[in-house]
């Protein structure tokens, strides 16, 4: 197994399908520079590890972590003291890979003390569809 830990400088960004999003809305496309900003922050705060199977060419967990949030507005009223998110994978099927399961875990600092927040998912039961497909030709029996 590999572990890879990286950096990311483009996970968080708006791609086309936001900007469409946008216009729909009726809003300008472009992204504002406040949320460029934010982006690019969160993309220097963030940190990625990667399990990797190298036989298959298959990644089995990733972790996302944020190292440092500290550019968020109103640090008085509220500071982010952690954030971590995972994912696990399982293989279904012969040669197919699906999410397992997904972890997510925050800290938040208040004036009232510290609040956290957890949600976890669990994927299973997956069933393997079939389909079968004939073609009738009228009048032929």
């Amino acid at each position: 197994m590999l572990r890879i830990e990286y950096y990311p400088e483009k996970l968080f960004r708006d791609d086309e399908n936001d900007r469409r999003r946008r216009q729909r809305q009726g809003h300008d496309p472009e992204p504002k520079p406040v949320d460029q900003t934010i982006n690019r922050l969160i993309n220097k705060g963030s940190r990625v590890t990667l399990w990797v199977e190298p036989e298959k060419h298959q990644i089995i967990q990733y972790t996302f972590d944020n190292v440092n949030l500290d550019f968020l507005p109103a640090q008085w009223l509220a500071t982010v003291s952690g954030m971590h998110a995972s994912m696990r994978m399982s293989q279904a099927f012969p040669e197919v890979w699906l999410p397992r399961d997904l972890h997510m875990n925050f800290s938040v600092s208040l004036a009232v003390g510290e609040v956290t927040g957890e949600y976890a998912l669990n994927y299973h039961d997956y069933r393997q569809a079939e389909v079968k497909a004939g073609i009738r030709i009228p009048g032929a029996r």
